[in-house]
């Protein structure tokens, strides 16, 4: 016989929602994401125009905050190391 199990991952409303407030979130679970949605878009524009500064003071190709950040963690391990990080990352 096989263990009741939810189908999903997602923990119930009522769960998530006191789980919520014993970690100390103040918020509603359920409106929390239109209050949040001005402020994630405005950080991430922020995001975006600093990724792109960054990229153009290094002379960089690529302006996307993925990329640029790949470009400064490269940089920041050659500094380190002088084993190349994408040896690393692919588990060699």
């Amino acid at each position: 016989m096989l263990p009741r199990a939810r189908k999903t991952n997602q923990l119930p409303a009522e769960l998530y929602a006191d789980n919520l407030k014993r970690f100390g979130v103040q918020m509603d679970p359920q409106g929390g994401d239109e209050a949040r949605a001005p402020r994630v878009i405005s950080r991430r524009a922020a995001r975006s125009s600093l990724a792109r500064r960054i990229a153009e003071e290094h002379r960089w190709s690529k302006t996307a905050i993925a990329d640029v950040i790949r470009e400064l963690e490269e940089a920041a391990y050659s500094r380190r190391s002088n084993a190349p990080p994408a040896a690393i990352s692919a588990g060699s």
